[in-house]
């Protein structure tokens, strides 16, 4: 549905009516609050009848109608909002209002999205369903939560906050049921209530367990009792991360100095003892506090997990173990089954990492014990022996073990190149080996012409087999040695060539299809550029007999597999076309159109436009039409801010006449919003770059574009493209004036004024035009959460150099607002 649409009330009222469409909902997310009549009906047809639309989409519209739905996820603002608070923070101390803003940062929403369904190995977009996921109005928190713990503020005021953490942590979860996810998973995403390695940050709203705790932790150095009573709320909840919090804080003396964490375990068929939920704080209990156990407590205990009949052995050897590390006095019955179970199992041993206090291990390079557990095979250093020992291999037993052969060949390159060579000639080519020998010299200058050198001759016999094999590393190699190639031209071609019709069948793998520049066809073609750019290039001068057939079969698009190549050749399309413009006419150009098929221009125009191209004339001319008609494509070209800065600059030149002012009229109208911001953004930085001729550049280059080949449809303006326009217009210094009555009628209220604001102060228009500039922020600021930091610096600029102004309408609302919103 497009955002341009006016919504007037019998639209509004026909909308209401497709409650159960997605499209509409994620519309709504977008664009919702231009429309400030329509939450109202949609509230209206949702109480008429409780069956539509779906119980799903019931519920998303309620979290969006309460405002738990998020319209702006991944902020570009929201890094400096957390900053400026942590600033404030070590200048202010806590406030009441400091506290609120902390609150709407950490709040916790629900992203909503398209969803996917499985069709085998492949994702395809469900159009009658949405997913949703829990995040934070703020993103990258952990980050944040890291450098700030350190801060005395900080540390000062974080016990005052624990209900404010609780809270937000409860709506959190609350949320999370809504959209019908298991509380009872909670040890999957944070395994562990206190600090542990095991603990990943992948998920922002988690930060809001740490938060919590930390705060739970200085609260109880500070008011013992107090913690107490909020832990004992805690495992009242019905939330199994709040009864997890609660059994961390029973490990702190004091908290339950009865043993009442007994009963909470035994609780319900002593859930809490058993589940993989509360496993790692069970574990963390019988060791910090078993010992601390009456004798009666303990005896109840004991009992539980000896009589467990539902359970493997080791799961209770492992809690006797745990209580027996913690220093506890086990009753002789436990002792006996303790000892008989370790003297029948000698190799069970608890871990040093504690793994076993986790019901889900997540092993990998961060894991400090990672290492010791698996085999590093060190290889010899003596040609003979080493080329023995490729040949026989090493005996790993863990696909974690290793060698250290990619060092061999980083350190000792006659050695390992020579043992490489002398398994050749045997016909022995170990496609593994060589792969990460040519990796290593892939990497280092001195190891490139080395390689290339003496081994070059070497790989250009290896068989197909094998050389298909190596093709990622080879081609690597190949595109590396290429650039700066002193031996063997005519190997390296021959290899590019053969690699290339090696892989012309092969379909690429989804994988390569979602990252082509590492493509070997890439990498290759890569290598015959820099093999065609060490000639002396001259415009018309045509290709070489050597290549041209090559370029020519990458351009054929029934060779899907040369796509990767397409993209890449289109990015030097300029040079092409000066060298050989007739080839380039009947290749090249023609990946360009957009039909019959798309697929292929999106990768021609990623290409041409990836290369931040120049405006040349004569190409433009040559694919005029194309290039016209790429507009309607714009969100699906990669690098298309590149497509609007050359449709500027053809809009801007004066001695260009390739395109008539109805043609770039219709292209920019054709834009997204997307596209008509970077094309203000170009705008923004051309005006910048004139210098001290801005007023002449305005005047004659931008006014004119603004007058005949912007779009006039009001229905364009949007909060984004004010704010770009805000910007172009102080961007014009003198003729602020001028730009701001051209522009004025597409100006409105934006959401994140600060930047405006910004440039208004640094550049002195409120002192030199301070009517304008009135006139300006009335027409950006609408009532934002948080006042700009230099709103009130412009304000009184305006007011010392236009007193008057002070009593204006306009000036007046500013200032009211921003008193409220000062701290």
């Amino acid at each position: 549905m497009s955002q341009k649409l006016p919504l007037g009330g019998h639209l509004q009222r026909w909308l209401t009516r497709h409650l159960g469409d997605p499209a509409l909902l994620l519309w709504f997310v977008q664009h919702g609050q231009k429309h400030p009549e329509l939450p109202g009906l949609i509230a209206d047809k949702l109480a008429e009848s409780e069956d539509t639309p779906n119980p799903q989409m019931r519920t998303f519209w309620r979290l969006m109608l309460s405002g738990r739905v998020a319209t702006q996820i991944r902020s570009p603002w929201s890094d400096l909002d957390i900053a400026r608070w942590d600033k404030r923070l070590s200048t202010e101390g806590l406030s009441l209002s400091m506290r609120h803003e902390l609150r709407a940062l950490l709040e916790p929403k629900i992203e909503l999205r398209k969803a996917f369904q499985l069709h085998g190995m492949h994702a395809e977009v469900d159009p009658s369903t949405l997913d949703g996921e829990l995040v934070l109005s703020t993103e990258h928190v952990h980050g944040w939560l890291q450098n700030i713990r350190a801060t005395a503020k900080w540390q000062e005021a974080q016990d005052t906050l624990v209900e404010d953490f609780q809270q937000l942590l409860r709506d959190a979860l609350e949320l999370q049921q809504a959209l019908g996810q298991q509380d009872g998973l909670s040890y999957i995403q944070r395994p562990s209530i206190s600090p542990h390695p095991q603990n990943k940050h992948c998920k922002d709203w988690l930060a809001l367990v740490d938060v919590l705790r930390d705060a739970w932790v200085a609260l109880y150095q500070r008011h013992r009792e107090r913690a107490r009573h909020i832990t004992l709320g805690w495992w009242l909840m019905p939330y199994g991360l709040f009864k997890r919090l609660a059994l961390f804080a029973a490990t702190h003396e004091g908290i339950t100095p009865h043993g009442e964490w007994v009963d909470w375990l035994l609780e319900k068929n002593a859930q809490g003892l058993w589940s993989s939920d509360t496993r790692r704080e069970a574990m963390r209990l019988l060791v910090a506090c078993g010992a601390q156990l009456s004798a009666s407590v303990r005896s109840r205990l004991e009992e539980e997990i000896l009589n467990r009949t539902d359970v493997i052995d080791h799961a209770i050897w492992v809690r006797l173990a745990k209580l027996d590390q913690g220093g506890a006095q086990l009753g002789e019955t436990a002792r006996t089954q303790f000892e008989s179970l370790s003297s029948t199992h000698s190799e069970w041993q608890l871990a040093a990492d504690e793994r076993d206090e986790f019901a889900y291990w997540s092993s990998g390079s961060w894991d400090p014990g990672f290492m010791s557990r698996h085999q590093i095979f060190r290889a010899p250093r003596q040609r003979k022996a080493l080329a023995d020992w490729l040949r026989q291999g090493p005996q790993k037993t863990s696909p974690f073990d290793t060698d250290n052969w990619p060092d061999i060949c980083r350190e000792r390159f006659f050695t390992s190149a020579a043992a490489l060579c002398d398994l050749a000639q045997e016909n022995n080519w170990l496609p593994d080996r060589w792969h990460d020998a040519l990796l290593v010299w892939s990497s280092e200058e001195k190891a490139i012409q080395r390689s290339w050198r003496y081994l070059a001759p070497v790989v250009q016999g290896m068989p197909d087999e094998q050389l298909h094999a190596l093709r990622h590393s080879a081609s690597w190699w190949l595109e590396a040695a290429s650039r700066k190639l002193e031996h063997h031209h005519d190997a390296c071609l021959a290899l590019c060539k053969r690699l290339l019709e090696l892989q012309a069948q092969d379909q690429p793998s989804e994988a390569e299809q979602r990252n082509l520049i590492n493509h070997p066809v890439h990498q290759l073609t890569h290598a015959l550029l820099h093999l065609w750019f060490k000639h002396e290039l001259n415009d018309n001068d045509g290709l070489p007999a050597t290549l041209k057939p090559i370029f020519t079969r990458l351009c054929d698009p029934q060779w899907e597999n040369f796509r990767s190549a397409r993209y890449l050749l289109a990015a030097h399309l300029i040079t092409f076309f000066r060298v050989d413009e007739a080839w380039t006419r009947d290749h090249l150009l023609p990946l360009f159109h957009w039909q019959p098929t798309n697929a292929e221009a999106e990768f021609a125009w990623g290409g041409f436009l990836g290369s931040a191209p120049r405006f040349h004339k004569p190409l433009m001319v040559a694919f005029k039409t194309d290039f016209l008609a790429t507009a309607p494509h714009y969100a699906s070209v990669s690098m298309n801010m590149n497509y609007a800065a050359l449709l500027i600059d053809a809009a801007l030149d004066p001695a260009s006449d390739v395109f008539s002012q109805a043609e770039l009229r219709k292209a920019t109208h054709d834009l997204p919003t997307e596209g008509l911001r970077e094309s203000l953004h170009t705008l923004v930085e051309d005006l910048k770059s004139a210098g001290d001729q801005r007023e002449a550049f305005w005047e004659n280059r931008i006014q004119p574009y603004w007058q005949n080949i912007w779009p006039k449809s009001r229905n364009l303006a949007t909060p984004q493209i004010a704010e770009s326009l805000a910007r172009l217009v102080i961007a014009a210094r003198a003729e602020f004036p001028a730009a701001l009555a051209a522009t004025r009628d597409w100006l409105c209220a934006i959401e994140r004024p600060d930047h405006v604001v910004h440039r208004l102060h640094e550049s002195e228009l409120s002192t030199q035009f301070p009517e304008d500039a009135l006139r300006l922020l009335d027409a950006v600021m609408g009532t934002p959460k948080w006042a700009p930091r230099e709103l009130k610096q412009c304000l009184e600029k305006i007011a010392h150099a236009a007193p008057k102004l002070e009593h204006d309408a306009r000036f007046l609302r500013i200032q009211e607002y921003l008193r409220g919103h000062s701290t």
